[in-house]
């Protein structure tokens, strides 16, 4: 049960919109003018995936339609006049086979869908200041708001995890358990730190941390955590050695040159490893032997000692099939640094003096390609459906030119399905056939007092075409 096709009617109260996704082809691009509502889409299917009811129900439109590629769909309709402050959502699930499953989500009791401190809405929002128990002053149009009207209005700075959508019935559980998402969204250089004991007192810059630090940090925790592991199992190994040895039957020893060829394997693997970061070169020293000086007992002993180093490595094979299309992707992009694997600091940069960086003091545009890169290698769900809002953000055009092929090889790392939101001719490149335009209204280059260059052209004539 995969989404297959996405439909809103009236989107902004004027705007028909319908996606085909590329199932094949695992890629679907959305593109289109300003103001049509790519990002708009992108949200209304993450918050409908969520459970994000009140998110939903604040975005003005008539109706959103889920198709699966069973037969099945999903109807959201927006019941309230698309400017009204009262917020009234219907959702219908149509299956393949059986009866009609309705809900409704109740958005009466504001405190039961809001599970964040009040207290916390002005350091979340820029230019709120919170005047009484229950009202606040929304400074650049000193507007006075009471809560709904501030889930309302800025219902995007507000994380989803603190806006709960109570006695959710099964049907809808099971289609959020079968169709996982996730967005990356624009805003991808910094995290709101919630956890922070001090949050409420702190300027509000403060409470953000940058992510390319974030994701160093969790980086190094799973190293450390794939050692840990690495540790147990070779413990429990080695003390299982003599047991295994005793009982070993002759159809389990590997002949000299089985054996010979699956050392070579793994003193390669081993020093794969090494080069990237996730064993010291003490770890596992090399063992090197020749034809000649294996006989029989020797041959039962290396039989064992091959399958459990097998198995003591493959801890690593899925965190290192990560970090070296990541490295190898950052390689040729960075011309002048080098990505250091550590499993202390997690991520680092070597420049071409020699000189040491932390990734804070890279540019914004290598930033936004660590984080996006990082997002999509290791925060991933396998299957899921992600969603990207411009992944063309302060990146170089030729970096903007490789994205769908860098996208292709990580796919083929971490399977999934992904639906882009973009204005870049770059990133779409020679792959037309995965775009959906927004929009079919011809262009009139003349209306514009502007030069328009040959990639600019052909941009728009794919999109207007």
């Amino acid at each position: 049960m995969k989404i297959s096709n996405i439909r809103v009617s009236k989107l902004f109260g004027e705007f028909d919109h319908e996606i085909a996704l590329n199932i094949n082809e695992h890629i679907t691009i959305i593109h289109g003018q300003n103001g049509l509502g790519k990002t708009t889409l992108l949200n209304m299917i993450h918050n409908f995936f969520s459970h994000q009811f009140y998110k939903l129900s604040v975005i003005p439109f008539k109706e959103f339609v889920i198709l699966f590629d069973d037969n099945s769909s999903v109807l959201i309709e927006n019941n309230e006049s698309i400017y009204s402050e009262k917020n009234s959502i219907s959702i219908i699930y149509k299956p393949s086979e059986g009866k009609n499953q309705h809900y409704k989500p109740s958005f009466d009791d504001e405190d039961s869908n809001f599970s964040l401190p009040i207290h916390m809405l002005d350091d979340l929002i820029p230019g709120l200041d919170q005047i009484g128990p229950r009202h606040w002053r929304y400074t650049p149009t000193g507007d006075i708001l009471t809560l709904n009207q501030i889930l309302s209005r800025f219902s995007e700075y507000i994380p989803s995890q603190f806006i709960r959508q109570n006695n959710v019935p099964e049907w809808l559980v099971e289609i959020k358990k079968t169709n996982p998402i996730q967005f990356i969204k624009t805003e991808r250089l910094t995290l709101k730190n919630l956890e922070r004991e001090n949050f409420r007192r702190l300027p509000h810059e403060q409470n953000t941390e940058h992510s390319v630090t974030v994701y160093a940090n969790e980086l190094a925790r799973e190293i450390k955590s794939k050692l840990a592991d690495y540790g147990a199992l070779s413990q429990s190994l080695d003390r299982t050695f003599p047991a295994r040895l005793v009982r070993l039957r002759n159809p389990e020893v590997l002949d000299n040159i089985e054996l010979l060829n699956k050392l070579n394997e793994l003193e390669t693997k081993r020093e794969k490893l090494i080069k990237l970061g996730l064993l010291d070169s003490g770890t596992d020293p090399e063992f090197q032997v020749s034809n000649e000086e294996i006989d029989d007992r020797t041959r039962s002993v290396l039989s064992i000692y091959v399958r459990d180093t097998e198995k003591k490595l493959n801890v690593f094979n899925d965190l290192a099939s990560r970090i070296d299309l990541l490295k190898k992707i950052v390689k040729a992009r960075f011309r002048h640094k080098e990505m250091v694997i550590d499993k202390v600091k997690g991520i680092e940069f070597v420049t071409s003096r020699g000189e040491t960086l932390h990734p804070m003091s890279l540019s914004s545009g290598e930033q936004h390609q660590i984080v996006l890169l990082y997002e999509l290698l290791f925060k991933i769900t396998s299957n899921s459906l992600i969603l990207i809002d411009e992944p063309e953000l302060s990146l170089h055009v030729a970096w903007q030119v490789q994205f769908l092929r860098d996208l292709k090889e990580i796919t083929e790392v971490v399977p999934f399905d992904v639906l882009i939101a973009t204005h870049s001719p770059q990133i779409i490149n020679d792959r037309w056939d995965l775009t959906v335009a927004l929009e079919e209204d011809e262009f009139d280059e003349s209306e514009y007092d502007v030069e328009v260059d040959d990639d600019t052209d052909i941009f728009l004539e794919g999109l207007f075409k």
